[in-house]
C-alpha cells in the first residue's frame, strides 16, 4: 500500500510512467483446502508466489492480501497495453499445472486490471481492480477484465437494490400473486 501511494505521488509530480494494479484471485481454490487440507493449500499458494516472483525483472510489487488473493502493482509501464500484457502473462503462468499432494492440478486465476489516472486515489485503484476481478471471475474465469466505470455503477446499484429489498421485506411490502399457466389445447 505504501508503494502504491508512492507511485501515485510520483505520477502526480510527473516523475513516473503509467502504473496500474492487478488483483489476482485463484479460481476454485477452496476445494484444495477442503479435500487435501490447508498444508497443501499453503503449498499451492507458495507455488503461486514463486510463479509471480518470476516477473521480478519488471518494475512490480507483489503482495498477498489474504486467502488466495494477490495484488500486483506495476510501475513505470510503457502504457496500458504493457499492463494488460502482464495480466495475460500472469494468467498464463498461473494456469500451468502444478503437483499438489502427489496429483497434477491446474489452478487458474481471475485477474482484475485497473489503470491509474490523476483523479484515482490509491484506495480507489485497488477497489477498481477488485471490481474488475469479480467481472473476470464471472465472465472470463482464468483470464482478466479491465476496469470500466460502469462496473462501479453496477455494484452501487446492486447494493442499493439489496438494501431496498431488505427494507421492503422488513415492512412486509411484498404481495404474492399466482397466475397459473395452462394450454387451452389441454383443457
Amino acid at each position: 500500500l505504501e508503494r502504491l501511494a508512492d507511485a501515485h505521488h510520483r505520477a502526480q509530480d510527473g516523475g513516473a510512467g503509467v502504473y496500474g494494479v492487478l488483483f489476482v484471485d485463484l479460481d476454485d481454490f477452496k476445494p484444495i483446502n477442503d479435500v487435501f487440507g490447508h498444508e497443501t493449500g499453503d503449498i499451492a499458494l507458495e507455488t503461486v508466489a514463486q510463479r509471480l516472483a518470476r516477473f521480478e525483472d519488471l518494475p512490480i510489487t507483489v503482495a498477498r492480501f489474504g486467502g488466495d488473493e494477490f495484488g500486483v502493482l506495476i510501475e513505470d509501464a510503457s502504457g496500458a497495453d504493457a499492463i494488460i500484457e502482464l495480466a495475460e502473462q500472469i494468467a498464463s503462468v498461473l494456469g500451468r499445472p502444478m503437483l499438489l499432494a502427489g496429483e497434477r492440478m491446474t489452478l487458474t486465476a481471475s485477474i482484475g486490471v485497473a489503470l491509474a489516472d490523476e483523479q484515482c486515489a490509491p484506495a480507489d485503484l485497488l477497489r477498481n481492480a477488485d471490481l474488475a476481478m469479480y467481472a473476470a471471475k464471472r465472465d472470463n474465469k482464468g483470464g482478466y477484465a479491465l476496469y470500466e466505470a460502469e462496473m462501479h455503477a453496477r455494484a452501487s446499484k446492486r447494493l442499493q437494490l439489496r438494501s431496498q429489498l431488505e427494507v421492503a421485506l422488513e415492512r412486509s411490502e411484498f404481495e404474492l400473486h399466482f397466475q397459473p399457466l395452462v394450454e387451452l389445447e389441454d383443457q
